[in-house]
């Protein structure tokens, strides 16, 4: 109890310190406002006098926002209600526990749907002035406390503003609450939907915020799992909106004074778009073709000694003195049939030999060398020499460093030293990026930096569009005008043709109606007071809803996700359109509400389940996971692009009740035991049962029992709809045993 206190206090203590000195005023802080907000919460919640333990904390923000948290609790801690409110009892955040409500897995009695309306009597309860201004758009379950977690946005004049919402968690069990929280602006002046400007006029004003990107991305192809370009367009900004009456375009939520929310036409606050051997036959025996064709390929590859002279002694190269050792060489071989030395060079002078009191504070600095060479052609694909920086050199020589090249000749030098390794691909780039690095100097009084080197970063090109997964990078120092480090990320793909793309226009009337232009309020937040204090303003406005992911594919006018595959949204929440007046209805429903169910908006339980289908549905429960020891794990292979295809053929399976009764008893782990024989199943056809011990141990734990009557009937078809009663038995089952 005293723990919590503590804790709470602690955090109070960081968010008033943000405030540089404000204190609260007296009249927000005194005995008869804490009795009214007490009472008036206490009523709300129906808290009653029965809890033995209180405490009560309190604080006020710069911005004048008060807060009251309240916390009841009996002796011993099983049962605690924690409240916080403002300064009017308006319910902020409510959460009940109760030990004895825990840890008890069992099937619920209500579905997500018959949870809404528990959760809209508790709103209309503690807090009223939400009633009536908020929908349900969201769920989520817990399994390990049977509840639902459910969503709401706030509506007005029938427009969502999903910036203010209320989470309400309700008992699947008994339809208690057990959880409320709201971020809810009261005092907001809501604009009036009148006056509207169309959406297609608020689309053309959209376009003069919005440029679409063409460049090649590299992705991977779901089917081969192998790496693949493909040409996409991608929007310059992730937020844009336009104002639903006046037309006038927001690029920005946030705004440092009530002036720059006034100006914001003229803001330019964008950002990028992510992008998101040889030997003789008789040396050779006992080898496999195979052994043998890996060390043919040996005989001509460049030697380690010669890799490490060939870095050593490339002229562009920087490497300070002593660095000749080789603390080791690595060849790699690559399934392409490519091999790669990794080298790493150390200082070879012994340690005695260092002068330790010559460096700054002591510190001792020791030079190394990392490269890595093709060891069929000697191409030097990346390096990196250390350098030293200000701090890592003795005042008398720090004193005396002189910058001797420029940025221009320091990128000759680069471009040159690029050209003598790999002209053809340095051919295909444009420079993108130039930077200083390496501070050698710094001056206290003006506060500037020293630089001794630069940066450059070169953009592949293809068709004059930029393919930014593959790149040259590199640094030259300034001192000697040698290269400290080099890097050439490049993929040996194929580029798709631009010749049919679509244009700028199409591709961002693709990206519109991927997002879907809606009519919204918004709130935007404005700063004053040196960020000290802030106001909520809401506006009407026409915005780009959903979160995008991914691109707009630049030849077919597709949503694509960053792979370059077409984009599926995943719904998650079960909608199904085909189970009204099934007799698995309400089964179904209960597992879509803790989001178990297939995607898309049918379930079709009359159809027959696959094996794969089936698995899929089970491992989708929450309530039971055998351990991966237990069965093949081949069984819950789904939709794995490198899964084994005998186990594919296998998930394909059009499953029997019988079969399902055996796919069921695997994937718990009993399958060898099933294969015992000391089993009766007591049904009349139990003649034409092949898996009787299957079957038999399913009709035990019950989770899949006769067809009709007395009669399993092992080869009819087993239904999607009865694999949703077989999910819900093994729950059912897990909340007995």
């Amino acid at each position: 109890m005293k723990k919590k206190a503590l804790a709470f206090i602690m955090a109070l203590a960081l968010v008033v310190s943000a405030f540089g000195g404000f204190k609260a005023s007296a009249s927000s802080l005194n005995e008869d406002k804490m009795r009214e907000v007490l009472l008036t919460v206490k009523e709300k919640l129906n808290i009653g006098n029965d809890y033995e333990n209180f405490t009560q904390d309190f604080y006020e923000n710069g911005s004048g926002k008060t807060i009251w948290y309240f916390y009841w609790s009996n002796e011993d801690g099983s049962e605690s209600v924690n409240v916080t409110a403002d300064n009017k009892g308006r319910i902020m955040g409510y959460h009940l526990y109760d030990s004895k409500n825990r840890g008890k897995v069992t099937v619920p009695n209500y579905t997500k749907n018959e949870a809404i309306p528990f959760a809209e009597a508790f709103i209309r309860k503690a807090a009223a002035e939400l009633d009536g201004k908020v929908k349900c758009v969201s769920s989520s379950y817990r399994s390990y406390s049977q509840e639902y977690t459910l969503r709401f946005i706030r509506v007005e004049n029938g427009i969502d503003m999903a910036d203010n919402y209320a989470n309400v968690t309700v008992n699947s069990i008994d339809g208690s609450v057990s959880a409320f929280s709201t971020n809810w602006e009261y005092d907001v002046k809501i604009p009036a939907a009148e006056k509207l400007i169309s959406t297609e006029a608020a689309k053309e004003k959209l376009d003069s915020a919005i440029d679409m990107k063409l460049e090649y991305r590299l992705g991977w192809d779901s089917k081969t799992g192998e790496p693949k370009v493909f040409l996409a367009y991608a929007p310059s900004r992730g937020y844009a909106s336009v104002n639903a009456k006046s037309g006038r375009v927001y690029t920005t939520k946030h705004y440092d004074s009530e002036e720059d929310y006034m100006d914001d036409a003229d803001e330019e606050n964008s950002f990028e778009a992510a992008d998101t051997g040889t030997g003789s036959i008789d040396k050779n025996a006992g080898l496999s073709d195979a052994e043998i064709s890996k060390l043919e390929e040996l005989k001509d590859l460049i030697s380690a000694e010669e890799a490490v002279k060939m870095i050593l002694n490339n002229p562009y190269l920087y490497k300070e003195e002593g660095v000749s050792y080789a603390e080791y060489v690595h060849l790699y071989s690559g399934n392409d049939g490519s091999y790669v030395w990794n080298i790493n060079l150390q200082d070879e002078r012994p340690f005695e030999d260092i002068d330790f009191d010559k460096y700054y504070d002591g510190f001792y600095y020791r030079s190394s060398i990392y490269a890595e060479m093709d060891a069929k052609t000697g191409e030097i694909l990346s390096y990196f020499a250390s350098v030293r920086d200000m701090y890592e050199y003795p005042e008398e020589e720090l004193a005396n460093l002189k910058v001797n090249y420029t940025k221009k000749q320091c990128k000759a030098v680069f471009t040159d030293f690029v050209k003598s390794v790999n002209a053809d691909k340095f051919a295909e780039t444009k420079l993108s990026d130039t930077s200083k690095n390496l501070i050698i100097g710094y001056d206290a009084e003006t506060n500037k930096s020293t630089y001794g080197g630069y940066a450059f970063t070169y953009t592949r090109y293809h068709e004059n569009i930029p393919f930014s997964a593959n790149s040259i990078y590199g640094t030259v120092e300034a001192i000697t005008g040698k290269v400290t480090s080099y890097n050439l990320n490049w993929t040996d793909v194929e580029f798709p043709s631009s010749k049919d793309m679509i244009s700028e226009k199409a591709a961002y009337d693709a990206y519109v109606d991927a997002r879907n232009l809606d009519l919204a309020y918004e709130l935007v937040t404005v700063y004053s007071d040196n960020y000290t204090k802030s106001t909520a303003k809401a506006r009407l406005v026409y915005g780009l809803k959903k979160d995008f992911r991914g691109y707009i594919d630049a030849l077919t006018g597709k949503h694509v996700d960053y792979s370059g595959n077409e984009y599926v949204e995943k719904t998650g929440n079960f909608e199904y359109t085909d189970i009204a007046g099934s007799k698995y209805e309400r089964t179904i429903l209960l597992l879509a509400g803790m989001g178990i169910g297939f995607e898309g908006n049918e379930f079709k339980p009359e159809q027959t389940i696959t094996r794969g289908e089936l698995l899929a549905l089970i491992t989708k429960n929450y309530f039971y996971y055998p351990s991966y020891s237990a069965f093949d794990y081949d069984i819950v292979t789904i939709d794995s692009d490198d899964a084994d295809p005998e186990a594919d053929k296998k998930n394909e399976e059009k499953l029997t009740r019988e079969t399902a009764a055996e796919t069921v008893i695997e994937y718990l782990g009993m399958g060898e035991l099933a294969k015992l024989d000391i089993y009766k199943t007591g049904y009349a056809d139990e003649a034409s049962i092949k898996k009787v011990g299957a079957v038999a141990l399913a009709k035990g734990l019950g989770l899949i029992t006769a067809a009709k009557g007395n009669s399993f009937k092992p080869s009819q078809k087993f239904t999607r709809g009865e694999a949703a009663e077989l999910v819900m038995n093994i729950m059912t089952m897990n909340s007995i045993y």
